[in-house]
């Protein structure tokens, strides 16, 4: 009795850990799945899990509703959602986060807010990532009033005496240079600073951003100075924005100066810089400038995308259709001339 009932704990045991086992391997690969698009196995997988009596973990489902959400399926999204809040588990402030950005992307605010609402009824409270994705939409839907009254909303129980973070302020600040309200962009700025809040290369990319937008770049220069003083290292978002307001004023060689000081600052250009200059050398007739380039990126390995050879290419059909009404008027001048010239002989 005492062999049988050993060999049963064996048994028992290595089941357990097959099933462990299995479990884990099942939500890694619906985990994968979501990452590579392939929401429909994902989902697949995830019912087949639920129908042995296994359901998945939060984590899990957060990878499926983000998965959802990217695609621009929010309400299937919102759909696994609901069976979250009957069967399990509980969705977090990552899952509502989630679908909230989800319904904000495809132009859903209305749906957004209502989520928000009924979050504390799901016994979740909003953290300062939701704060800021509802202020973002709201915003870029200029409707800067209801997001400054979302936000005072939020903060006044917040620990930090009600200032908004630096993810808020920066959205904030776009929304202004959007609007044109470039006084009130600087004195949030200015506010930030009195409020001792440490600014980051985000957040100057905002401003110098504006500033150019704004057609004020001798500010912009002079906020990408101050970047240096404090410590700050430009990034390529930096210099991109910098690159594209020169090109919009068509100083293409100050643009490719730029680029040298960038390389030489140890950032390489991206497909958006290559991007950038060689559409302004496209548009200045530069053909074999931008074919340059456009080896250079190939000799650093970098891949151009369908957008840069659609601009070369665009390119040379423009300077062979003038090529070709060029030679088309010399043939009919030599057709003139022929004809008077047998006329003459005549």
């Amino acid at each position: 009795m005492m062999r049988e009932n050993l060999c049963l704990v064996k048994t028992g045991l290595t089941i357990g850990y097959a099933c462990e086992s299995k479990y884990a391997e099942d939500t890694a690969t619906i985990r994968r799945l979501c990452l590579d698009g392939k929401l429909e196995a994902a989902v697949w997988l995830q019912g087949k899990m639920v129908q042995k009596g296994v359901v998945p973990d939060v984590f899990t489902h957060n990878h499926i509703v983000n998965g959802l959400c990217k695609i621009g399926l929010p309400d299937k999204a919102d759909l696994v959602v609901r069976e979250m809040l009957e069967f399990g588990p509980r969705p977090n402030c990552a899952t509502y986060n989630t679908l909230i950005k989800g319904y904000c992307a495809v132009n859903g605010v209305d749906r957004a807010l209502y989520l928000f609402s009924t979050m504390a009824y799901a016994g979740i409270l909003p953290n300062r990532v939701t704060c800021s994705i509802l202020v973002c939409a709201l915003c870029e839907k200029g409707l800067l009033m209801e997001a400054k009254s979302m936000l005072v909303e939020i903060l006044k129980d917040d620990d930090e005496k009600g200032i908004p973070d630096l993810v808020t302020s920066s959205i904030f600040m776009d929304s202004y240079f959007k609007n044109g309200a470039i006084i009130q962009a600087l004195n949030l700025w200015n506010q930030m600073l009195q409020n001792c809040t440490k600014v980051d290369v985000v957040a100057y990319n905002v401003l110098i951003n504006g500033f150019c937008k704004s057609q004020l770049m001798n500010l912009a220069y002079g906020y990408a100075c101050e970047m240096f003083k404090k410590g700050l290292l430009p990034d390529a978002f930096t210099y991109n924005i910098l690159i594209g307001a020169l090109c919009k004023e068509g100083k293409i060689s100050e643009a490719c100066y730029t680029i040298g000081v960038m390389s030489n600052m140890g950032i390489m250009p991206d497909q958006i810089t290559y991007q950038i200059v060689i559409r302004g050398f496209c548009f200045d007739g530069e053909i074999v400038r931008a074919k340059n380039l456009l080896w250079c990126m190939l000799s650093n390995l970098m891949v151009p995308k369908p957008l840069i050879w659609n601009l070369i290419m665009t390119c040379k059909g423009d300077i062979m259709i003038l090529v070709m009404h060029f030679l088309q008027e010399i043939r009919c001048w030599i057709l003139v001339f022929a004809l008077m010239y047998l006329l003459i002989m005549l």
